[in-house]
């Protein structure tokens, strides 16, 4: 609908009894629940839902229908997450048999007008469902539903593990597909390592999706590890954690296990984690508790402020993540002691915006002054990209994300330079390879592009297009010259980050083989920064187009580089 926008807003602890759609409000059911959805036309909202179950057991009363809430098109989530069905799987008849098990349900829009279209439950359970909470959060996008029961008890791993009943209120988290109209689960989602515990991590206290990623939020997980994929531990109480998982041809796998990169003197108790969005290739995840008093953006955190709280931004590029932003409020009254800062959060292509529930000012509209004058008022901060972002870095000849020192990479990103130009003399300083371009660098492993060492980190390239003898080349005792990256040290050893010509060879022994077969390599070695040349002896093949690869120190090249082969020199 164009001009249009709509939202959903949910009512937990709303008490009419009435079942479906657009029914008739009364007062039979205490904490029952209910949803509303609002659209825009011309500027001006209505309201064109009034969403309830559409069956129920006996009642609905203290089901908290609408605890959450998740819109994606015409497809709206509502989480229940006292509803007490033992009922497992999609669209099971609802009966009153496990308290405080927990429901979601999805309605969908067709011509404007509103229908339920599934009732959530899990797919299976342990011994019981009882208290589990499944629907504490539910988040959408497209054709995928994700629901959270942040008190789920198994203490299972990874994803689609068996369920049982070992580790009090672990949570667990579940994904929901529709196909052809019609809705089933895909995936149980668990941690894909824990230490001693999962018990009482809460993981499902927080749930978004986006596309094929889904972020899963523990804000009471233990481990006092930082950055991104670090071994978990036991040593911080509830210090939190958010975890990443992905869908590649049907099948979810954990791709990250987030942590801060970097705290105060402690962590424990900062929740990290009870709030998570995700937009493309950027996820975001509250820490209500976190104690820093400092303001602004990538600041070094302290322990001056409790729970001041505060949100921190991670940025996907080729498969790896990393942290690109601590957030905190960029302007204060008096103190951010206690505002909460990363109760929620959301997130949508450049913007985010970070919600404080316990802000104490009591000014009013747009970027009005703080102060302390309405306690727990509450605030919401919105912050936007700019500047250089990189969204990819890749081998440039093989175009894959794994990247060996020496080799020349690609870099794909937003205002990555103020102009449009290639290196001028100004650029080279000494003779060195530029690592800045118009104030912009690329630190990769910690260290400029330009400027790293010789190690072998990822795949050597090989490159057979590139060569100057005949065209094909002449089997059996026919020479060329191929080429590629990332190979590794020579000796003597090339001067580092500089401009140089002249032949160093490899310092480790090449291998080559075409076919299959080794070939005789009889030079191997940089020539100019970052290309190898390799002098190479054609095999007593056939003419045809055979497949090339080397290897050094265990490193083997990319698949897919072929050779053609012609009849023999005269």
């Amino acid at each position: 609908m164009p001009n249009n926008s709509q939202s959903d807003t949910g009512a937990p602890g709303e008490s009419r009894a009435n079942l479906g759609v657009y029914g008739a409000p009364n007062r039979g059911a205490g904490s029952a629940g209910a949803a509303c959805v609002y659209v825009r036309t011309a500027g001006v909202w209505i309201q064109q839902a009034y969403l309830k179950p559409a069956s129920v057991g006996t009642t609905q009363a203290g089901d908290g229908f609408g605890i959450s809430v998740a819109i994606s098109g015409d497809t709206v989530g509502v989480g229940a997450a006292g509803e007490e069905s033992a009922s497992l799987g999609v669209n099971s008849t609802p009966n009153e048999s496990a308290s405080g098990a927990g429901a979601a349900y999805v309605f969908e829009r067709t011509a404007g007008v509103w229908s339920q279209q599934a009732y959530l439950k899990p797919g299976n359970a342990g011994t019981t469902q009882a208290g589990d909470q499944f629907g504490r959060s539910v988040a959408a996008s497209g054709e995928i539903a994700v629901v959270g029961a942040y008190q789920e008890d198994s203490a299972s791993l990874a994803v689609n593990g068996a369920v049982n009943e070992d580790a009090d209120g672990a949570g667990a988290a579940y994904v929901y597909v529709r196909t052809g109209g019609v809705w089933s689960r895909q995936a149980y989602l668990k941690p894909a390592n824990a230490w001693t515990t999962q018990a009482g991590d809460q993981f499902g206290g927080a749930v978004a999706v986006a596309g094929e990623s889904v972020v899963v939020g523990a804000y009471r997980e233990d481990s006092a590890s930082l950055g991104v994929n670090s071994v978990p531990n036991e040593s911080a109480g509830d210090a939190g954690a958010a975890y990443v998982f992905v869908r590649t041809a049907g099948v979810w796998r954990q791709q990250a296990y987030l942590k801060p990169a970097s705290f105060g003197t402690i962590h424990a108790d900062d929740r990290f984690g009870v709030a998570v969005a995700v937009s493309g290739d950027t996820v975001v995840v509250g820490a209500i508790f976190e104690d820093s008093a400092t303001l602004g953006v990538n600041t070094t955190p302290n322990e001056r402020s409790r729970d001041s709280g505060a949100a921190y931004v991670f940025v996907r590029a080729a498969g790896v993540w990393s942290q690109q932003a601590y957030l905190k409020s960029a302007s204060i009254g008096t103190s951010n002691g206690s505002e909460h800062f990363g109760y929620s959060v959301a997130a949508s292509g450049e913007t985010v915006v970070v919600g404080a529930d316990n802000e104490s000012s009591a000014t009013l509209g747009v970027n009005s002054t703080p102060n302390e004058s309405a306690e727990f008022a509450g605030a919401a901060y919105v912050w936007r990209r700019s500047g250089p972002f990189i969204t990819e870095v890749i081998d440039a000849g093989s175009l894959r994300p794994e990247i060996a020192a020496s080799a020349w990479v690609s870099i794909k990103g937003t205002d990555l330079a103020s102009t449009t130009r290639i290196w001028a003399g100004v650029d080279f300083v000494q003779d060195r390879l530029p690592a800045v371009l118009d104030g912009i660098s690329v630190p990769i492993d910690g260290k400029r592009a330009a400027n790293l060492d010789g190690t072998i980190a990822g795949k050597a390239g090989l490159f057979p297009s590139a060569r100057n003898a005949n065209q094909p080349l002449p089997a059996r005792g026919g020479r060329a010259l191929v080429y590629g990256t990332g190979w590794g040290l020579t000796n003597p050893a090339t001067p580092e980050g500089t401009v140089f010509s002249g032949a160093y060879p490899l310092a480790s022994a090449v291998s080559i083989k075409i076919g299959g077969v080794p070939v005789a390599v009889e030079f191997a070695g940089v020539v100019t920064p970052g290309l190898y040349q390799f002098n190479i002896v054609s095999p007593d093949l056939p003419p045809s187009d055979y497949p090339i690869e080397g290897t050094i120190g265990g490193f083997s090249t990319q698949g897919g580089g072929f050779i053609t082969l012609g009849p023999p020199a005269d």
